[in-house]
């Protein structure tokens, strides 16, 4: 650096590393976001509801320029339901039929759907797919780090642990993908125990999350203690439409005599579904009606329904 006439060459260079001269001189530009409308810019907001998924992939490893085979993580926010598979690339073809598959394995309806910025989610195709389904997609926002963390967690303490950071091709996506489906999945859910933290709200207002023994439980555990508004998007918790609570119909004393209700129960009942709710009006017995008659001292006249029995003349005896 050349200084000026006087001025020795070395007090001008240290005087062009100060920060004072640097802060003046130089201009930084931040990272702009991608200006795209797929999805939305917010963290999920589950309220305490199962439904609410967080995605992310995990890369295997390169070998000699070599791709090996991606892993998919997606799990639920509130219960930790947690659904693993495995694909040989991250592009549509190979994507769109497995994310289908991964969202067909949870328990009970998704409602949202979140993930960071890459390409492999934010794009039209994935966007029409979680249309078609009627899922709220939306993304990561700009250093906020922690909006997708709880996918990023189960990348290093699932993933990472039990499949390792060594090279796996990318012909062993499908071997993996059953194990994922019809073991690991399973024993993620069910025996797996996961911690979840509790809120504390510290003396200065802030809240604080308490990851205690007590609330060590597995994500099946979870699902089982959630309150019955948290299951009300649930397919397979809600009960069917004969099981459902309904009004009892107002009835003439008539018909309250002659009717009888039918119990159809669903199937974990162990009885018929297709059996009507309406009240079966039936014809009273023989019986009965023979002592109705015999009590008002008529005669059934022979040929003639129980409902058409009238009662027979009465002649005087002398």
């Amino acid at each position: 650096m050349n200084g000026w006439p006087g001025c020795p060459s070395r007090t001008c260079t240290t005087w062009a590393k100060s920060a004072g001269y640097q802060g003046r001189r130089r201009h930084f530009t931040k990272t702009r976001s991608a200006c795209t409308s797929v999805g939305v810019r917010r963290a999920p907001r589950p309220n305490g509801r199962a439904g609410f998924v967080r995605i992310d992939t995990v890369h295997q490893g390169d070998l000699d320029g070599i791709k090996g085979v991606y892993h998919i993580t997606c799990v639920d926010c509130v219960s930790q339901w947690q659904v693993m598979a495995c694909v040989q690339d991250i592009s549509e073809a190979f994507l769109l039929p497995v994310l289908a598959l991964v969202i067909g394995q949870f328990p009970f309806v998704i409602e949202g759907f979140h993930s960071d910025n890459g390409s492999e989610f934010i794009n039209g195709k994935v966007a029409q797919l979680l249309e078609k389904l009627r899922i709220e997609q939306t993304k990561s926002r700009a250093r906020q780090s922690n909006d997708n963390a709880l996918a990023e967690s189960k990348n290093a303490s699932v993933v990472r642990k039990h499949m390792g950071t060594s090279h796996i091709p990318q012909k062993y996506a499908a071997p993996i993908n059953a194990f994922y489906q019809e073991v690991f999945n399973p024993w993620l859910n069910l025996h797996r125990p996961c911690l979840f933290a509790t809120e504390v709200v510290s003396d200065k207002g802030k809240t604080i999350k308490r990851y205690k023994h007590e609330d060590v439980k597995t994500p099946l555990a979870c699902l089982a203690i959630l309150s019955p508004r948290a299951w009300s998007s649930s397919r397979r918790a809600s009960p069917c439409r004969h099981c459902r609570p309904r009004p009892t119909p107002k009835l003439t004393w008539l018909q309250r005599s002659r009717c009888k209700r039918r119990k159809p129960i669903c199937s974990s009942c162990s009885t018929n579904q297709n059996a009507s709710s309406r009240p079966d009006v039936t014809r009273p017995a023989a019986k009965d009606c023979a002592k109705k008659q015999a009590r008002r001292g008529g005669l059934r006249r022979p040929g003639r329904g129980l409902h058409e029995c009238k009662t027979a003349d009465k002649t005087p005896t002398p």
